[in-house]
């Protein structure tokens, strides 16, 4: 793109209100044509006026076009001291004109001219201003009925390379005529009013209100730009040699390159377009440039697109000069906060930085206007923002770090500075920001949570300890009233049965009391021996090893594995209950051992631990079924039994069997309750230490 519009436009101050149709007369030497060669660059066939001849004289601009066999011409014409609105015939015999007089034969009535064209077989198709479509056919005019559905003048009018003509309604509403045969378009979108219809080829492109559709032959499909979702109101549009598309679009001209090459492979795709306004010299905008309609965009045979927005503007396609220098980029301040910090070097920033400026800027002499750019914060951002003009970049709220900005610019032919320019800075943190705090306070986390653990396990195992307390001073009670009631009571019927024995003479009566007295007697000392039991898990404490290794000495026989006990730790007093209900599953362990396991070695390992104590049964036996393990042996209790006094005293029984691997079982309780006096357990170092017993 050059610097100014004035190195690729023609431009004219004068206000164009209408690109008009008027007569040329013969001989007149206000008006010039130049002849042009063979060959427009219109295609034969196409059937679109082609513009032979556009000039600019005495404040006028001249358009003369000519269908394929010349059979007429019209010239559009920006003259102020005109009405706008004329046709005229090869020889300059005025067919219509916008006086509102009917100049042709059959005196039918055609104001102003908006659009016209030709059909493949010579019928000229005019719309005029605000009265539907009339056709021309052997110089008599004719008005087109349009579908009821459809109504008003068209805005758009085209013929294509088939010879089929588009029409382009206000209502938006689209309809081909092809051989007599009218073929209403829908689109699902909105279309709005249309402004105009152009093609090459096969290619047929609609602009409007709704902005810029294609028509691959059997939809439509919308042209987004790179940069929005759609383009706005679109005026003209013509398709330069190269299959450039250019557009009549507010507020500029619209360049979209190669249009045919990448839009037309995947109609999906954004396309990327350049934009001339007037900081590249047009005059105005094609808005201001409609007052009265008409075309605003027309291409001559030599290539030059001429533009009528807010005056007259031309640009060759083939010549546009490019900028390619790439713009130098500059940082020019950093401000953090409010306050100023030097941005050629490493700059420190203070602690808790809320709001973060940083500006830039970048040297291009064209059009300064146009210079865009793109900025990425390392440590920050993950990609280039955009920042279009604007040449700051506003951070909040960054966190302590080391970061580096960089910024690239383009100049107004988008030609990027990739090197652009940096600044390296970093953040200081805050106290609570660094990393020993957040260790810090990491590890109080895991204190806290740590204590709170430990708080709800000594509250666990003191409930739990408090009830067997409370089973301890239930089997003392019980104890304690056999002995006072049951036994005193019994003992006192026995004196007097016994006084009743010491009166009955000898014979079968004293025999038979006295035998009675036999088995009384036994049942006194089995009551005793029940209430010693109750008293003695109460009394002082029993020693376990001591008892697992008469267990084994009991079961072993002559002929029977060979027995192993190992104690590990000092030996400490267990609870009573703990110390019986351990007793029972060792007991029931250590005889499937040596009744059912076919064993060589038996091992009991006693384990008096500072957490936990433990008690091991392991054998090399043949091992027990996992079946076995899950349900138990059909109508025999032992492992179930083991399990419930297990559970009974908080403990956890394990047990570990493969077919000819030999069995272990283990019975593991917390010392806390295991043991008579529980293991000193600190609840927080700091807070002190806590010791309490059964």
């Amino acid at each position: 793109m050059m610097d100014s519009f004035h190195n690729r436009a023609v431009v004219k101050s004068a206000i164009f209100l209408f690109v008009c149709v008027s007569v040329s007369a013969q001989g007149s030497d206000r008006t010039t044509h130049q002849s042009v060669p063979s060959g427009s660059h219109i295609p034969p066939g196409s059937y679109k006026e082609s513009c032979t001849d556009v000039q600019v004289r005495d404040g006028r601009l001249r358009a003369t076009c000519q269908n394929h066999n010349g059979s007429w011409v019209k010239t559009e014409l920006y003259d102020p001291s005109r009405c706008p609105g004329s046709i005229a015939n090869l020889n300059g015999h005025l067919l219509c004109d916008a006086t509102h007089q009917s100049v042709a034969s059959g005196s039918v009535h055609i104001p102003r001219v908006l659009r016209l064209t030709e059909d493949c077989s010579g019928v000229l198709w005019v719309a005029p201003s605000n009265s539907g479509l009339f056709s021309m056919k052997n110089g008599v005019w004719n008005r087109f009925e349009a579908p009821p559905a459809i109504s008003g003048t068209p805005e758009a009018a085209f013929t294509d390379c088939m010879g089929r003509l588009w029409f382009g309604y206000r209502s938006g509403a689209i309809i081909i005529i092809d051989d007599g045969n009218i073929q209403p378009l829908s689109w699902n979108g909105s279309f709005g009013q249309h402004r105009a219809i152009s093609g090459r080829g096969r290619h047929i492109w609609v602009g409007g209100d709704f902005g810029l559709v294609f028509f691959d032959g059997n939809r439509f499909q919308p042209v987004i730009p790179t940069d929005a979702t759609k383009f706005g109101s679109v005026f003209g549009i013509e398709e330069d040699r190269d299959g450039g598309l250019w557009l009549g679009h507010y507020p500029g001209v619209i360049h979209i390159a190669e249009i045919d090459r990448r839009y037309l492979r995947d109609s999906s795709c954004r396309v990327l377009y350049e934009r001339f306004d007037s900081l590249d010299g047009l005059p105005g905008n094609f808005r201001s440039g409609s007052v009265w309609g008409g075309v605003q965009e027309i291409q001559g045979t030599d290539g030059k697109i001429w533009f009528a927005a807010g005056g007259l503007a031309w640009l060759d396609p083939a010549h546009i000069s490019r900028n390619l220098l790439p713009p130098p980029v500059s940082i020019q301040s950093l401000t953090a906060d409010g306050k100023p910090y030097p941005y050629w070097t490493n700059s420190a920033l203070p602690p808790l930085t809320r709001n973060l400026q940083i500006r830039f800027t970048a040297l291009s002499l064209s059009i300064p206007e146009r210079v865009r750019f793109r900025y990425r914060l390392d440590g920050f951002d993950s990609d280039w923002q955009d920042a279009g003009v604007r040449r700051e970049a506003v951070y909040a709220n960054l966190s302590p770090h080391k970061y580096r900005f960089h910024v690239i610019a383009s100049n107004n032919d988008g030609v990027w500075n990739e090197a652009g320019a940096s600044v390296d800075f970093y953040i200081l943190p805050a106290y609570y920001q660094t990393a020993w705090f957040r260790l810090a306070c990491a590890a109080a986390a895991l204190l806290l949570l740590w204590a709170t653990y430990q708080l709800l396990v000594q509250q666990l195992e003191r409930r739990f300890a408090v009830g067997l307390e409370a089973r301890l001073n239930e089997r003392t009670r019980i104890a304690r009233d056999l002995h006072d009631t049951l036994l005193q009571s019994f003992q006192g019927l026995m004196l007097r049965l016994q006084l009743v024995d010491d009166l009955l003479p000898e014979g079968k009566a004293k025999n038979q009391l006295e035998k009675t007295l036999q088995r009384a007697d036994e049942a006194i000392r089995e009551a005793r021996r029940a209430v010693y039991d109750l008293r003695s898990s109460t009394a002082a404490p029993r020693d376990l090893a001591q008892a697992v290794r008469s267990l084994g000495d009991e079961f072993a026989t002559e002929n029977s594995a060979t027995f192993h006990l190992v104690v590990e730790g000092a030996a400490r007093d267990l609870n009573p209950i703990i110390c019986d209900e351990t007793y029972l599953i060792t007991r029931e362990a250590l005889r499937n051992a040596f009744s059912h396991a076919r064993a060589h070695h038996i091992e009991a390992e006693i384990v008096y631990g500072q957490r936990a104590f433990r008690l091991r049964i392991r054998d090399d036996g043949q091992g027990i079924p996992a079946q076995i393990l899950e349900e138990g042996r059909p109508g025999h209790y032992g492992l179930l039994g083991m399990r419930e006094r297990a559970k009974q005293v908080g403990g956890k029984l394990d047990f570990w069997s493969r077919a000819g691997a030999g069995t272990e079982i283990e019975i593991s309780i917390s010392g806390s309750v295991a043991y008579r006096t529980t293991v000193t357990r600190s609840f927080l170092p700091l807070l002190g230490r806590k010791r309490w017993g059964l």
